[in-house]
């Protein structure tokens, strides 16, 4: 993010502007919106399985679309061929559930780099502390050390703040 604030504030072409504002909403959306999209398909299979029935093709491919469709809205309509989106993710068998890690890596690191943009100098120290933490302690842990309390329903504010900051400032730039 600071990299990507750095060439925001060298680029003086509005298309390269345009281009990195982009690439990065557009890594917002896939990460912390589409890998959620993913989680909900899994609870909503696995929730099948729970009440005994069969994860037959058809039942996994409704599921689908019904987890796709709120990401999509409006906007896009989803061929016939996108109901079996599912076969082709083999974490959804060998490792499940694990996009929520993606969610809450992403969301973390924005929200941590808009305590950054706040105080850069006042940052610097906590941050180079949890990252000398390792996998010593639990991410609650070793957020907390650095002001992010995952225990609270409005922690992930800042990150999604960060994404809107990007969104709102290719809406600034002039066609």
């Amino acid at each position: 993010m600071i990299v990507t604030d750095r060439l925001l504030a060298a680029a003086d072409d509005s298309q390269v502007r345009l281009g990195l504002l982009a690439s990065t909403v557009e890594t917002g959306f896939a990460t912390v919106f589409r890998q959620t999209l993913m989680v909900r398909y899994e609870q909503g299979a696995y929730g099948l399985r729970a009440e005994g029935k069969a994860l037959m093709p058809e039942r996994l491919s409704e599921v689908w679309l019904e987890s796709n469709r709120p990401y999509y809205g409006d906007a896009v309509e989803l061929p016939e061929g996108y109901r079996f989106g599912w076969s082709y993710i083999p974490h959804f068998i060998h490792t499940r559930f694990y996009t929520y890690a993606y969610v809450f890596a992403h969301l973390a690191s924005l929200a941590l780099y808009a305590r950054y943009r706040e105080d850069s100098d006042a940052f610097v120290g906590p941050y180079l502390d949890f990252l000398s933490i390792g996998g010593a302690a639990s991410p609650q842990e070793q957020l907390a050390g650095i002001g992010l309390d995952i225990s609270r329903d409005d922690c992930w504010d800042a990150g999604f703040a960060e994404i809107e900051r990007f969104i709102e400032m290719a809406e600034a730039i002039e066609p």
